[in-house]
Formats: structure tokens, sequence, C-alpha cells
């Protein structure tokens, strides 16, 4: 989770995408609040795809921004100092992720990929926004993570398998566990892990302008989100298997269980398999509800990748964390 490092330079991206002014920042959010949703969209993918390569570096690009201090202000504070002091609404959590979060890019990796020697020939790169000690650590660190996800290849030569997994736990698992942590010391949190591709999630994306790569398995980012919710830009008439229907209607049902009684199983429920989703409690063993064809309580999801980002974080980085 981090907050947005170049938040006026992103600004600029959308407006210039967008084929508007941006000198007057009201201005600016005003012509943003007129624009269809479509428009404002296909911006958003625009400037994603200009930043891919960084996204290494800086994850992605739309995330929030700290404000100048005055009477509304929402965030005047880094994310991870609110979390950790407890400064947010104290109420039960459902989140979680999907098991490849990234899988909508990977399709991008091979047109980027020369631009991948950056990272090669500077490894620290890949940790600029990291406040380590010296630029020395910066190489441990970098030699740790390329031996952890790219066997201690080349960027470059690395495979898309490979790529999509890291920045998925750059910029999902490694952020959200740590968020699950922080909220669990104040109030009861049920993550889980979403492993259920529907294919109508995947049309959206296409309607969206996302390149769909179907040779990589996994859910991406939001996939989950399609079962609450619809869109003109979903197809008009979706057709969704019995199963897939029993599988909303579960993912339904959570979320209103946790409405009315704070709990997204509050007892043994046929519908919902018999199971008791139970709230995160030990931050070094963190039980998650995987959701696939079979619902199923586990524990330390991509445990390996996990601990080692502990430990570098631990062992390298010193606070304030403007990314965790």
């Amino acid at each position: 989770m981090k907050l947005c490092f170049s938040p006026k330079s992103i600004a600029q991206d959308v407006a210039i995408t967008l084929g508007i002014p941006y000198q007057n920042t009201t201005k600016f959010v005003e012509t943003l609040r007129r624009l269809p949703s479509k428009k404002l969209q296909k911006a958003n993918l625009e400037v994603t795809l200009v930043r891919l390569t960084s996204m290494l570096m800086d994850g992605y690009a739309f995330t929030p921004t700290i404000e100048v201090d005055h009477k509304d202000a929402f965030i005047t504070d880094l994310t991870y100092n609110s979390l950790e002091n407890g400064n947010f609404a104290k109420v039960p959590i459902i989140m979680g992720m999907t098991s490849l979060e990234t899988v909508f890019f990977a399709v991008l990796t091979g047109p980027v990929r020369f631009l991948l020697l950056l990272y090669d020939l500077s490894p620290p790169m890949l940790l600029a926004r990291l406040n380590t000690m010296n630029q020395r650590q910066k190489y441990e660190i970098a030699k740790m993570i390329k031996k952890a996800y790219f066997q201690g290849d080349f960027l470059a030569s690395a495979s898309k398998e490979n790529i999509t997994q890291y920045l998925t736990d750059k910029m999902f698992l490694r952020p959200l566990m740590k968020t699950s942590r922080l909220l669990s010391k104040y109030t009861n949190v049920f993550f889980y892990v979403y492993d259920y591709t529907i294919p109508v999630a995947k049309e959206y994306y296409k309607n969206l302008g996302y390149l769909i790569d179907t040779e990589i398995k996994g859910a991406g980012h939001c996939e989950d989100l399609a079962c609450y919710f619809t869109s003109k830009y979903l197809p008009k008439d979706p057709i969704l298997t019995d199963l897939e229907m029993k599988h909303c209607g579960k993912m339904r049902k959570f979320l209103m269980n946790l409405a009315l009684f704070g709990n997204p199983t509050p007892q043994k429920d046929n519908e919902l398999q018999n199971l008791l989703w139970t709230p995160v409690k030990n931050p070094r063993e963190l039980n998650y509800l995987h959701i696939a064809e079979n619902y199923t309580i586990k524990q330390n999801y991509r445990g390996e990748f996990v601990r080692l980002w502990d430990n570098i974080f631990e062992t390298y980085v010193k606070k304030p964390y403007k990314t965790y």
C-alpha cells in the first residue's frame, strides 16, 4: 500500500490524454466530474499503460494522495502511520485480493521487455521508494528479490508469468497482508483470496480496452466485484452457469451477513458450505478464506514470499514507511 509519489505528474498525464487544461486544479477537478465514466476509464487505462515500466519501481499510478491540511482534508498522514495508530473507523472488515491481480498486464510484458534492461543494469531501481540505509543495502535486497522471483536471472528474460506474479505480490500481496495485520489489532478482519474466474468478468475488461491474456491462469483485479455490481459495459444479457449463479449468491450472502451480524458466517449455513470464517488473530499465521469452486479456510497465503518481504522491511527499511 502506498501513497501517490507524483500526483501532479499523473494529473498532467490524465489532462493531456483527455485534452483538458490542468493548470488550475479546481477547474481540472470540475472538468473531470463532468466527463462520462467511459472517457475517464479510457484515460485511466492509457495513463496506466504509459507508466507500465515504472510500476516495477513505483507501483500502481492511481493511489491516494496526502492532502494539504484543511478542514475537509481526508488523508493527512502516511497510510501506515494512520493504520498503526488506529486512526480509522473500527468496524468489522472483509478484505482480500484476487489470485493474480496484475494478470491484465501480462500481455504487455513482451512489448516493454527491452525497457526491463534498466532494472538489470541498476537493480536498486526496484527499491527506489524504500527508505533503506544505503545504496549497498539496496543491491542486497534487489539480489534477494531477483533470486526469489526470477531465480536470479535477468528481468529482461523473465517469463511473463514471473513478472506478473512479482507485480501482484509487490502491489497487492505485500501491502494487503500488512494492512490486514495492522487493522486486526483494532477490529475484526476477515481476509479472503479470490480464485474463481467468471468469463463475463473478463468480457467486461475487454469492453474497457484491456488486452486479456488467456494463457495465464488466475483471477485478475476486481474480478470478484462482478458478483456484486452490474455495468453498462458488461454483456447485455450475461449468461451465468448454475455454479456461477450459486457462487455469486454465496459472495453476496457473506456481505449481507457482515452488514447484519458483523460476521460473514455467524453460524453454520449449508449454502455457505457450513464454513466458519474466523477473523485474523495471529498476524504471523494469517488465516483466510480461499474462494474457488470449493471454499476452504487456509493459512499463510504465499507464506514464503510474505516472509521475504517481512524480512526486508524488518531488517533494512527505516520508518516512516512511504510504502509497505
